[in-house]
């Protein structure tokens, strides 16, 4: 996907790095409404789309080894914030499981009344979509504004009992370069919470597997096992998956107050 003049991939290849930079310093991470416990254990909302439940279980493995912390797992197959099948055909696999993201942030929220929400989110909204008369493509400016309205109802509804949001971005890692696609993936989740300084952090996963191109070597799991990022899919295997889960952890911890893995 070539980058448009008047889109997000054009903006942000002068912009993301000496603008982003500043996010920790501008932007101090939100206080938690409360702090975690052993007899009252923070709860963490894991949303999202196939991304998010290939990684739901690594991240309550990460969580529950503080003996502090759980997660709520919500992740979807074949789901994003945006609700149109238009234009582009409906998927026969994912069309019995796609769901109304608006009213499911507001039912998963009054359900579980999480502390945080970890959301992922991939490729599923990165398709062209009818909005009134027109088409909006990404990453046209176009689009990218009425996706940015999306993304700020959807921080609403997410915080709207007092959670903090911790959207994760994408590790893209391909031959050590980020597509334009990928690129404006990830800037928008960090663009997201730039404007959401209250209630959302974003969690640069790409710089913490792979910010110099490749993947670098991650290592093992303290059983010993070898981690492997992502499977042939493009998902989290499952040491992937447990070692971003504890990642995420860590990233949580100073807020609620955590204790270490170690």
């Amino acid at each position: 996907m070539g980058a448009s003049r008047d889109g997000l991939s054009y903006w942000l290849a002068a912009s993301d790095g000496a603008v982003f930079a500043l996010d920790a310093a501008v932007h101090p991470r939100p206080a938690g409404r409360r702090f975690a416990t052993k007899a009252r254990p923070l709860e963490v909302l894991i949303t999202g789309d196939s991304l998010a439940v290939a990684l739901q279980d690594g991240l309550d493995t990460g969580l529950r080894a503080t003996r502090r912390a759980e997660a709520i797992r919500r992740g979807r197959w074949c789901y994003g914030l945006t609700a149109s099948w238009e234009p582009s055909p409906p998927n026969p696999f994912c069309q019995a499981f796609s769901f109304y993201a608006p009213s499911m942030l507001t039912d998963e929220i009054a359900t579980y009344d999480p502390d945080a929400v970890v959301l992922m989110l991939g490729t599923w909204d990165w398709q062209g979509r009818r909005v009134g008369s027109r088409v909006l493509t990404p990453p046209s400016g176009p689009w990218w504004r009425w996706y940015e309205r999306i993304i700020d109802d959807a921080f609403r509804r997410l915080t709207s009992k007092g959670a903090i949001v911790y959207w994760v971005g994408y590790a893209a890692c391909d031959g050590g370069t980020q597509t334009d696609f990928e690129r404006t993936l990830n800037a928008t989740a960090r663009r997201a919470a730039w404007r959401n300084p209250t209630r959302a952090v974003y969690l640069d996963l790409h710089a913490e597997v792979c910010p110099n191109g490749p993947i670098r070597n991650l290592g093992r799991l303290p059983d010993g096992r070898r981690v492997v990022l992502l499977d042939q899919t493009g998902h989290f295997s499952e040491t992937g998956a447990e070692y971003t889960g504890r990642w995420i952890t860590e990233e949580l911890a100073p807020t609620f107050r955590l204790p270490s893995h170690d």
